[in-house]
């Protein structure tokens, strides 16, 4: 781990010996850890899966995650072929412990965030955050933002892949 974001207490950690040791990009850390932060003051944690947090916040670092993860090993192509992916769901509130179930569930919240904004756009995005930030939870956010269930939604994603 380089760096993560304590939301309750509104603080972010970097190990800055690290940085200098591997291709680690400063700036974008601070993006990526800076984006939490603010997700979690403007939308309280429960109604913020964990999937869509660190999925925004990725896309927000300009790809973070492509520095912090193996890209030797990308893993959710041959989970989508297999099935062996994570439904959205059981990413809600943790990601998993082992190494291959947490870049896979990293490489799955990018993937879906991306889509997202490729389907419905930047304003797309803000009316979604608009709604989490109004105290509705990620599937009233997604039937009101987009017109379409949160399930249909996930199913279009998989289908994409």
């Amino acid at each position: 781990m380089v760096a993560y974001a304590l939301p309750s207490e509104n603080v972010m950690v970097i190990d800055h010996t690290r940085m200098a040791t591997k291709a680690f990009n400063l700036q974008a850390t601070i993006k990526h850890e800076l984006c939490h932060l603010i997700l979690h003051h403007h939308i309280e944690g429960e109604r913020l899966p964990r999937w869509f947090d660190e999925g925004v916040c990725q896309w927000a670092s300009d790809g973070l995650a492509d520095i912090i993860l193996d890209r030797q090993r990308e893993l959710l192509p041959a989970a989508i072929l297999s099935g062996r992916y994570f439904d959205l769901a059981n990413l809600k509130h943790r990601f998993p412990g082992d190494k291959n179930g947490l870049i896979l569930a990293y490489e799955q919240s990018k993937s879906v965030v991306e889509y997202m904004i490729r389907q419905y756009g930047p304003q797309g995005m803000r009316d979604l955050l608009g709604l989490l930030r109004q105290g509705g939870d990620i599937e009233f956010a997604f039937e009101n933002a987009f017109a379409i269930s949160f399930e249909k939604f996930e199913d279009q994603w998989r289908n994409h892949l």
